[in-house]
């Protein structure tokens, strides 16, 4: 398959082929298998984070919220990663800056 450039906004969660259909923070050349996997991902995220704030909130547990992030920030991880992966040049060293200043 051919790739095309996709524009990912992980904070808005889409993968679109339009640039002007609204903001977004990454360019990505992706095969439309490669962009299906990448919204999959996006979309754990989103599912990661309902969990979290279920736990947090909604039930009394012994776990600290660093324990209830956990799942949360390894999908967060996964996605930053495959964005890295198919990123262009301006991506990739975007998100490579934004581990360096986690570390």
């Amino acid at each position: 398959m051919e790739r095309q450039p996709y524009y990912v906004s992980v904070q808005r969660r889409t993968v679109v082929t339009d640039p002007s259909s609204g903001s977004y923070e990454f360019v990505i050349e992706a095969t439309g298998a490669e962009r299906e996997h990448l919204q999959a991902l996006i979309d754990d995220l989103g599912d990661a984070e309902t969990d979290a704030f279920r736990d947090c909130f909604m039930l009394v547990t012994n776990q600290t919220n660093e324990k209830i992030n956990i799942p949360y920030q390894q999908r967060l991880h996964a996605v930053y990663m495959y964005i890295h992966k198919l990123g262009a040049a301006d991506t990739k060293r975007f998100v490579e800056q934004m581990f360096d200043q986690q570390s």
